[in-house]
């Protein structure tokens, strides 16, 4: 029966077991584990070798718990096992139109209106494109060169929405290379936004990879969307974004439900950061809305018909409390 030390309940312990230990004479690592699920019988015993670069120190550990990294998932893995094979491919996942999807949301919300506070307003996008210019001129328009070129422009599409949202909603957070970790998923997510709870996931991918990025973007939603579950007392519906990026290619992702998952796509949005600019104006308002939306449902603002409710409730009261007028 192995003691106590000796048990690996998460991944930490694995890799810390595998540091310490000393390699053989063929310089290999080689492990000899019973592998016990909770609440089930003893399993058979499992052996596995490892090279000591670390290579492969992960494929015993994604074997024993049934996940892997972010970036291991292939499609067809995750539309038969985290879709259920409800879409053949994803391409025949559901279109996100963002303007309709979040059409009724904006309707009925009681203080704001769209073409007030759900919009960015020509000051700011002349600002935002304006720094937008400096960092293409500075790498000669070169916007995926690599994923640190393709950061400069995507944090600045990040930071503009998030420090554009806490005016309204000051816990709207952002988070980057934040570990995450769920039980079909592990890895670092690139962005993470928080309107409260957590409310948007953001992938970066490479130009040449973008589908692969959807693919591990989706993975990232069905974590995101399983711990919402576990901390969610509420019987609302469960929804969470994501979005996909390159720098100059976008495209949002929603999930919602997690029994029987809906996944939605949006179109892919291109940017261009030459003198027009073109695109620049509608991934902005796109990222603003969504985070707005989201720190909106946050903190529960009441619909019109509630406030028309309310109102009448108070004017009844004011009736009431005048007593009847000569």
């Amino acid at each position: 029966m192995a003691k106590e030390k000796d048990v690996i309940n998460d991944e930490f312990t694995f890799n810390h077991m595998l540091k310490v230990m000393e390699p053989n004479e063929k310089n290999k690592l080689v492990l000899n584990l019973t592998v016990r699920i909770k609440g089930r019988a003893i399993l058979n015993p499992v052996i596995g070798y490892y090279a000591t670069d670390g290579a492969h120190k992960s494929l015993l550990y994604d074997h024993l718990t049934g996940k892997k990294a972010y970036g291991e998932w292939s499609t067809n893995e995750v539309l038969h096992l985290l879709l259920f094979d409800q879409y053949s491919s994803l391409a025949a996942l559901p279109e996100l139109d963002i303007g309709i999807f979040l059409a009724d949301f904006f309707l009925r919300i009681s203080l704001y209106t769209i073409g007030q506070s759900y919009t960015v307003n020509s000051k700011q996008e002349a600002i935002f494109k304006g720094n937008l210019k400096k960092i293409a001129e500075a790498f000669h328009q070169e916007v995926i060169t690599n994923e640190a070129t393709s950061w400069n422009f995507i944090n600045l599409f990040m930071v503009e929405a998030v420090a554009t949202v806490q005016k309204e909603y000051s816990s709207t957070r952002l988070a980057v290379e934040e570990q995450f970790d769920g039980s079909r998923g592990y890895g670092r997510l690139d962005y993470m936004i928080f309107c409260n709870d957590l409310a948007v996931v953001v992938t970066e991918a490479k130009k040449i990879e973008f589908q692969k990025g959807i693919t591990q973007n989706i993975v990232q939603l069905h974590t995101a969307i399983e711990k919402k579950r576990k901390r969610d007392d509420s019987s609302g519906p469960e929804e969470i974004y994501g979005i996909v990026t390159a720098g100059d290619r976008w495209s949002f992702l929603n999930w919602s439900n997690n029994e029987k998952p809906v996944v939605l796509i949006s179109k892919p949005y291109q940017c261009n950061f030459g003198d027009e600019m073109a695109g620049v104006t509608k991934v902005l308002s796109t990222i603003f809305r969504i985070l707005m939306s989201q720190a909106a449902k946050a903190v529960q603002i009441p619909s019109q018909t509630d406030s028309a409710d309310s109102n009448e409730r108070a004017s009844q009261r004011v009736r009431t409390t005048r007593g009847p007028q000569s």
